[in-house]
């Protein structure tokens, strides 16, 4: 009973960070973005490699579950998501309009595709 009330706590933190994770880029990056030369065009682009992300891979989100499980998959899922949010904080030193808008766009899809991970493993967690 108390591993399991363990790790229903660990798995809302983990879901926790991630949605604060999705969400935390929409204050600040259009101002950083216009400081860094990148079209206001490009914003939806860079805000929709998320949910792209998750829509091309979800195939294969059940496919790790059934193959690795879901302790594995949420590890995957965490790992991606703090890579991209670290590689997120390190953007001041991007120089570039393009390759600002190339790595805001990589880091969001990996961010998607972690995020995918993470919420399609809590889902298979028994209690």
């Amino acid at each position: 009973m108390a591993n399991s009330r363990i790790l229903l706590g660990c798995l809302c933190m983990v879901n926790l960070i991630a949605n604060s994770a999705y969400s935390s880029i929409a204050p600040f990056y259009p101002s950083e973005a216009v400081k860094k030369g990148v079209p206001t065009s490009l914003y939806g682009i860079v805000f929709s490699a998320f949910s792209i992300s998750m829509a091309i891979f979800s195939p294969l989100f059940a496919q790790l579950l059934d193959e690795q499980g879901p302790k594995k998959v949420l590890v995957l899922g965490c790992v991606c998501e703090s890579f991209s949010m670290l590689i997120f904080g390190l953007f001041d030193f991007v120089q570039g309009p393009e390759a600002y808008a190339i790595c805001s766009f990589s880091c969001r899809f990996i961010q998607g595709f972690g995020f995918g991970c993470l919420n399609s493993s809590c889902k298979c967690f028994k209690f």
